[in-house]
């Protein structure tokens, strides 16, 4: 049984006192006047894990009320958290129009790119191309 007395923790015990007990609490004679029971106060250690255990409890039930708050607003800070993500990312530039012409010192029908490019590099274009069916040399320049 546990009782209050004087600020610290009693326990008491109905057999008589032995030496254990003696020296646990430090003293030998320990009688308790009002109902003749031994009593001896618990060590500092065990008032130090009641209050650790009452600590501990106490960051637990507060853990979970904090839980229970975050629980509400996660929604917004995940969509916030992708909004941050997609404004972050690197958007590729946006290529320039291509201008296409037909060459005009090309002669005969394309059918090697290479020959078309090189030609309309000579008339100031940046590269050429075959066209798929009429196969003519189409010079590109960007515009």
């Amino acid at each position: 049984m546990l009782r209050l007395r004087n600020g610290s923790f009693l326990c008491e015990a109905f057999t008589q006192e032995s030496e254990f007990e003696a020296s646990i609490r430090g003293t030998s004679d320990a009688k308790d006047a009002s109902n003749g029971y031994d009593t001896f106060n618990f060590s500092k250690s065990m008032s130090m894990n009641i209050f650790l255990a009452y600590t501990a409890f106490l960051l637990y039930s507060y853990y979970w009320h904090i839980m229970e708050q975050m629980r509400k607003f996660f929604p917004a800070v995940v969509v916030l958290l992708l909004l941050v993500v997609a404004t972050e990312a690197d958007v590729a530039p946006m290529q320039t129009r291509d201008c296409e012409t037909e060459s005009v010192r090309f002669a005969g029908l394309c059918m090697v790119e290479v020959n078309c490019a090189n030609v309309c590099r000579t008339e100031g274009f940046s590269g050429g191309r075959c066209s798929t069916f009429a196969r003519n040399c189409i010079c590109i320049k960007p515009c």
